[in-house]
């Protein structure tokens, strides 16, 4: 029987759930030792996470659900890393009209 994109990712994640459970933890442990550095805290990924992208998929999807942004950045020198920054929430502003009516009937500018 040919097997599915959809099975061949499935039994991709069945094999490699130890390697995402110790990603994890690894990854938990220097967030909790640097939660509010300015630049982000970086984590040195091994090999197995850039072939498996199903992998970093999953990570990602984690971690932005729990309020992190995650950047996977590669150096010669320093080799792959993921950067996690915290997720910041849209700063809203108000406009207010100068002066002049505005559309809930308020008169706005006068004194």
């Amino acid at each position: 029987m040919t097997i599915t994109p959809q099975e061949a990712r499935e039994q991709y994640m069945e094999a490699n759930a130890d390697l995402l459970k110790n990603l994890e933890a690894k990854i938990d442990r220097a967030l909790a030792e640097n939660p509010d550095k300015e630049y982000g805290v970086c984590i040195s990924v091994p090999d197995e996470l850039i072939h498996g992208y199903p992998i970093y998929e999953k990570l990602e999807e984690r971690y932005r659900e729990a309020g992190w942004n995650m950047k996977y950045e590669s150096d010669q020198r320093d080799g792959d890393f993921l950067r996690f920054t915290p997720r910041r929430k849209a700063k809203t502003t108000v406009t207010v009209p100068r002066e002049g009516t505005g559309m809930d009937g308020i008169v706005y500018g006068e004194r």
